[in-house]
Parts: structure tokens; C-alpha cells; sequence
């Protein structure tokens, strides 16, 4: 039982991983459409390298959270 408890585990932090990521490429999109209405100028390296470094932290704070919280076990018969 316990590989089944872990195998759902991944795929729930898998899973968050994604949607953290997902969200994070929408607010890059959003930037550089700004920039290219605007004519803003700013490093889309720095851009990159900030949002990649912001979903690394998310991703490690959501499966900390994950492993913290303990799964629910079902009662031995």
C-alpha cells in the first residue's frame, strides 16, 4: 500500500509542478506582449532566469508541503 501512497504522491506534486509552470509562462507571455506595445526595453535572460528560479522555489515549496502533510492511511482490517 505504501508504493501506492507514493506513487500518488508524484503525481500530486508532479501535477502542481505543471500548473505553477503553466502560470509562469502565461505572466512571461503577458511581459513580453507589454514590451512589445510598450516599447519598454528589459532582459528577457533576466526575465527567463527570474521566472525559471520562481517556479524551481514553488515547485520545491509545494512538494515540501506535500511531504510534510502525512497521507491519509486506511485502518488495517
Amino acid at each position: 500500500m505504501s508504493w501506492i501512497c507514493r506513487l500518488a504522491w508524484l503525481a500530486v506534486s508532479l501535477y502542481g509542478s505543471w500548473l505553477i509552470g503553466r502560470h509562469l509562462l502565461q505572466v512571461f507571455h503577458r511581459r513580453l506582449q507589454r514590451q512589445a506595445f510598450t516599447g519598454g526595453r528589459f532582459s528577457l535572460t533576466r526575465l527567463r532566469l527570474e521566472l525559471a528560479s520562481l517556479w524551481v522555489l514553488a515547485s520545491a515549496a509545494w512538494t515540501f508541503l506535500l511531504w510534510v502533510i502525512p497521507l491519509p492511511v486506511p485502518p488495517a482490517l
